[in-house]
């Protein structure tokens, strides 16, 4: 995992108990109690609220890019790390999940 500096914006889930989901092939459904809304995701965005929603102490971009790809020594490109940039903007939309700035 990348040690990510205190002054990274960290990402955290709703909790885990607000979420119920369904999965299909590779795409997953996602109901979220506290707006009511229901969700499709694509099987990279479920990766990331699925690695979200395990983590007590929130997540930075590079350290969900470490996860994604099991990469140890922090070899994540920047179109990955866009990439997921991209999806965390759509879940805080959604209100899946929110950004911790220090």
């Amino acid at each position: 995992m990348s040690l990510t500096s205190n002054c990274e914006t960290r990402w955290r889930a709703v909790p885990p108990s607000a979420l119920a989901s369904r999965e299909w092939d590779a795409e997953v459904v996602v109901y979220n109690d506290r707006t009511a809304n229901t969700h499709l995701l694509d099987e990279f965005a479920a990766a990331i609220l699925r690695e979200l929603c395990v983590t007590d102490a929130g997540m930075a971009v590079g350290d969900l890019a470490d996860a994604l790809t099991k990469d140890p020594a922090g070899a994540a490109t920047s179109g990955l790390t866009a990439a997921i940039t991209a999806v965390l903007a759509e879940f805080d939309r959604l209100g899946l999940a929110r950004a911790e700035r220090p």
